[in-house]
């Protein structure tokens, strides 16, 4: 048994976390593109984030994590190599 006086976050895979709040506590999400959310938590539960946000809360930030990857291979970018086998 644990008497918990503030949110307790445990991060999940995917900008998952799950949370335990003793008291109702109110959150300020931030996505890139979007207008300011609040959202109010209590007693316990998953919070699952979009990427590129930002969570502001009494006690806590929460950054989701961003994943950018680039493929700047081409077709072209290799030479072809001339491998001409003559045995005879």
């Amino acid at each position: 048994m644990v008497d918990l006086k503030e949110t307790l976050w445990i991060s999940l895979r995917d900008n998952a976390w799950i949370y335990v709040a003793p008291v109702p506590e109110c959150l300020t999400v931030l996505c890139i593109g979007q207008k300011p959310t609040d959202v109010e938590i209590k007693g316990s539960g998953v919070l699952t984030f979009l990427s590129a946000c930002t969570d502001y809360g009494n006690t806590v930030i929460i950054r989701s994590l961003t994943v950018h990857s680039v493929n700047n291979t081409d077709k072209d970018i290799n030479q072809p190599l001339n491998l001409t086998h003559d045995c005879c």
